[in-house]
């Protein structure tokens, strides 16, 4: 049995804060709130769980489209196709194809989900300092939401570049439309994951009912991951970018010396059930099947799973279904690649796996990462979230993110070892569960492992090392959410873009020192400047080219 933090409760104890057509709707909280709700702790845990709730929101609940992780990572890169068949949801080959507009509900669901979410947050740190709350509590609580503050703009100034910055609560007729640059985005979402990276407890520190939570690992791991986006496209804040990547590197070597983290001795352990929050997870979202509750909004699991899965007993509709360039990027006898995809004729938990091209989007390929246990989960036959976790960062990341910072230090011998590290794991690590016909253990592959993955010698050096971190972080977060962005910072996105869609999605990019930064639309409510529905009060700049 998982034990989860129930989120969903402090949406209800916050009902006050739902959102209407836009975020900028968002209803203030009431008398009692201002003047005692905080006052108590579990009010205070309450409302702190409320901005945990929208971690898992993407069913539309403020009105718009669906909402996945995958939606704006994979899809958008050359690891991720939208899958499914060619009609269902055409917002999101539009999105693929950098053909979207700002009606796209795709799009505007993150904006408001993030919003509503940064009005939560904003509510709890104007409201929670002053309480009567106990003072090691409220000084945890409020780590946390700084935290959460800054990955929810985290994810929004990578969507959308530039967008309005808010660190108090927002009420009805207050909203402006002025639009921060990213540079300033950024340093808000560094000064939030730094002060809460001081106060925060470490994950070791946590109860196991409390699994979930941000810790100081999590803040540092995305202080090192924001700082690295940063270097390779709007650099103000880290003009110095040698000190910027020893910032990257300093970081990933706390977390590393702290105690709190290894690599997982299997690689195919991590995405099952017994992986959940295990020794390499720094951050999670938590989810915890309800076989009650249909699909559909105010759930405690996640239907991902829906949206990913094989179609027919699998029940799952086929989206963000891996490409072949993806596969084509695993070295031989790589069992990542498995544990990454499904391809024709597959045994995932003991059953032979169909692909058809017509329901793949011609990839011949399906998620597996986000693929349902049948020994855990029985929800087959009709639309039921599951309780797998949503694995946000991982340990692994920050030995490759520190072998990237090595790199760009002229440390190549350690930035070498560290990409070894992730390689010998791999190269040690069984079969995906139920890899063999009616069986549900992890086997050993047919090969010796000795003859796979070599470590990468001293003879690779320069641009070749480089290019073997890159490749090394594709197969190890494949299907991840990180693809598109490692792309975008590395200067190689349009580049992976078939010719047409290149040109396209130059046009809505912004330059910062010939950096391109490829923005999303805004949707059009916002982007007309709509305050309490009325049109004339303001206008807010659209990204470029839309």
């Amino acid at each position: 049995m998982k034990t989860k933090i129930l989120f969903l409760i402090g949406l209800s104890a916050l009902s006050v804060l739902s959102s209407c057509s836009k975020f900028t709707d968002t209803q203030i909280l009431g008398q009692e709130t201002q003047e005692n709700f905080f006052n108590a702790g579990s009010n205070a845990v309450y409302a702190v769980n409320s901005c945990y709730d929208n971690l898992k929101a993407s069913e539309g609940i403020y009105g718009s489209g669906h909402c996945y992780d995958f939606m704006f990572s994979n899809m958008l890169s050359d690891d991720g196709a939208k899958g499914s068949s060619a009609g269902d949801i055409v917002e999101l080959a539009e999105m693929k194809k950098w053909l979207a507009n700002s009606a796209n509900t795709m799009t505007s669901s993150l904006w408001k989900i993030c919003y509503n979410s940064l009005y939560r947050c904003n509510t709890v740190l104007k409201n929670l300092p002053n309480s009567s709350v106990d003072d090691n509590l409220k000084k945890r609580l409020i780590a946390e939401v700084k935290f959460l503050r800054a990955y929810y703009y985290f994810y929004l100034v990578k969507a959308f570049g530039p967008v309005p910055l808010f660190t108090e609560p927002v009420q009805q007729g207050q909203f402006h439309s002025v639009r921060s640059s990213i540079a300033d985005v950024y340093k808000q979402i560094d000064a939030d994951l730094t002060e809460a990276a001081a106060d925060l407890p470490e994950k070791g520190a946590y109860a196991n009912t409390e699994l979930g939570r941000a810790t100081k690992g999590a803040a540092k791991a995305y202080l090192a991951r924001s700082i690295m986006y940063q270097l390779g496209t709007d650099y103000t804040n880290y003009q110095d970018r040698a000190k910027g990547w020893q910032k990257v590197y300093d970081l990933c070597a706390e977390i590393q010396t702290s105690g709190q983290y290894t690599l997982a001795p299997n690689y195919a352990t991590i995405f099952e059930n017994e992986g959940e929050n295990g020794t390499e997870s720094i951050f999670e979202v938590q989810c915890s099947e309800n076989p009650n509750q249909d699909y559909g909004t105010g759930k405690w699991g996640t239907t991902t799973s829906i949206f990913t899965n094989p179609r027919g007993d699998w029940g799952g509709w086929g989206f963000d279904d891996p490409t072949p360039s993806l596969v084509s990027e695993y070295e031989a006898n790589d069992v990542r690649l498995k544990c990454t995809v499904i391809s024709d004729g597959d045994i995932c938990y003991g059953l032979k796996m169909t692909v058809s091209l017509d329901e793949s989007d011609n990839t011949g390929h399906y998620n597996r990462k986000m693929l349902w246990d049948p020994a855990v989960t029985k929800p087959k036959t009709s639309l039921k979230e599951s309780g797998i976790n949503i694995r946000q960062f991982r340990y692994a990341d920050i030995l490759l993110m520190k072998a990237e910072a090595a790199y760009n230090l002229t440390k190549e011998d350690e930035a070498r070892q560290l990409v070894n590290q992730i390689r010998e794991r791999a190269r040690n690590s069984t079969m995906t569960k139920g890899s063999k016909l009616g069986q549900d253990d992890y086997a050993l592959p047919s090969w010796d492992p000795a003859t796979s993955l070599p470590a990468i010698s001293s003879s690779v050096t320069g641009a070749a090392l480089q290019q073997a971190i890159w490749h090394e972080r594709r197969v190890e977060l494949g299907m991840e959410f990180t693809r598109y962005m490692d792309l975008v910072r590395t200067g190689r996105y349009l580049s992976s873009l078939p010719a047409d869609v290149a040109a396209r999605c130059l046009t809505h990019c912004y330059d910062y020192k010939g950096n391109k930064i490829p923005v999303l639309p805004i949707n059009v409510d916002e982007s007309n400047g709509w305050i309490n529905d009325d049109p004339s009060t303001g206008i807010m700049k659209q990204n470029p080219g839309y």
